[in-house]
């Protein structure tokens, strides 16, 4: 058995604060928004979109269409995000997906 207050423990961390605590990362919030609207018939389907994500200081923003035939969808989506000048990183993607 042992008396008297620890050496180490949760006090000693509360006392030395964030700072001392190695660089502790600060957590970020994120919130993001999409909103499309679609136009269908019996076997086929356009569903256009866009978006936006907001973490930090850089949003990415994304635009796209979600194309159906059947059974088979085919979406392009171009996104980027803005740094403090222009337009930092930019992406094309194009996705096939057919289910069975």
């Amino acid at each position: 058995s042992s008396y008297g207050a620890a050496a180490g423990g949760v006090e000693q961390l509360w006392s030395q604060g964030a700072a001392d605590l190695g660089g502790a990362a600060v957590p970020v919030g994120r919130v993001g928004a999409q909103v499309g609207y679609g136009v269908a018939q019996s076997d086929w389907s356009v569903r256009p979109y866009a978006g936006v994500e907001l973490a930090g200081d850089s949003p990415e923003w994304r635009v796209g269409t979600r194309f159906g035939l059947g059974s088979q969808d085919v979406t392009v989506e171009g996104s980027g995000t803005t740094g403090s000048a222009a337009l930092a990183d930019s992406n094309l993607t194009i996705q096939y997906s057919a289910r069975w």
